[in-house]
């Protein structure tokens, strides 16, 4: 009996591992990072990803979006301290959206108004939408103050 089970975990242990969306999953940190920090195109990166990332089959642009918004998904419950539905992606113990400091206007982080250069609280340059980016919004605090306007 412990032939056959030695020769089951041998052949368990030599399985070839790592769905695609597996394979992908372990980059994300740094592919979503260079996504928000550097502009690089989802095209680009499904490019290098297909022709040297090794996959056993193409990656196609709508798997890996959908790849990066499952990252991004426990991305943001790790950070809220909420449980996981899975293993946790690498890099999560980083918070990936840190909080904005104040800005200069006194606005508290989170205020959109504290973010938006033009003089009539829209977002006016690319500084703005990378601003907002950075930022942690209360979307029901954003919500309650629309309502009041």
């Amino acid at each position: 009996m412990g032939g056959k089970s030695e020769e089951l975990r041998e052949l368990i242990a030599n399985i070839p591992g790592g769905s695609l969306a597996a394979k992908v999953r372990q980059l994300m940190p740094v592919i979503d990072r260079r996504i928000r920090e550097e502009g690089v195109r989802h095209e680009q990166i499904v490019a290098v990803l297909n022709e040297h990332g090794g996959l056993e089959k193409p990656l196609t642009l709508h798997h890996f979006r959908w790849i990066l918004a499952d990252f991004r998904k426990r991305c943001r419950r790790a950070a809220a301290g909420a449980p996981s539905t899975g293993d946790s992606p690498a890099g999560a113990s980083d918070p990936p959206f840190p909080s904005a400091p104040r800005h200069a206007s006194g606005e508290p982080a989170g205020h959109v108004s504290a973010v938006t250069g033009g003089a009539d609280g829209r977002i006016s340059s690319k500084a703005d939408l990378k601003r907002l980016r950075a930022m942690n919004i209360d979307l029901e605090a954003l919500a309650k103050q629309a309502k009041e306007e």
